[in-house]
């Protein structure tokens, strides 16, 4: 299989506090994650590869060079499983991810009377 094209789409939002100008260029430096691969068949023995980015973090600037702040529109919940995941990779743990995180999370319910003293 001969793939001729590679694409990537963007997708995500972020969070501003001011109102930018139609016509007006911006740069935007994301962080985030590929979610998805897919394969198109162009019909002449040829495909093309598109994958899609969803945006984690933006950080974006002015055509002046003045910084325009993003708010991470993450939930907590995305932020935990976010950082369990980070935990997983560098522990190189024998479980799959899912069972990892279903384990870590009944010790987060555990937890939960003596981290509520901490922060009451």
């Amino acid at each position: 299989m001969e793939i001729d094209t590679r694409f990537i789409k963007f997708s995500g939002k972020a969070e501003i506090d001011i109102d930018l100008v139609v016509g007006n260029n911006y740069s935007i430096l994301s962080n985030g994650t590929i979610t998805a691969e897919t394969l198109a068949d162009l019909h002449d023995g040829k495909f093309a590869k598109s994958y899609k980015w969803e945006v984690i973090q933006s950080e974006i600037t002015g055509e002046k060079g003045e910084s325009i702040k993003a708010k991470d529109t993450r939930g907590n919940s995305t932020l935990i499983r976010n950082q369990a995941y980070s935990v997983w990779k560098d522990l190189q743990s024998s479980k799959d991810f899912d069972t990892f995180y279903n384990d870590l999370c009944r010790e987060y319910m555990k937890m939960c009377d003596v981290i509520s003293q901490k922060i009451k």
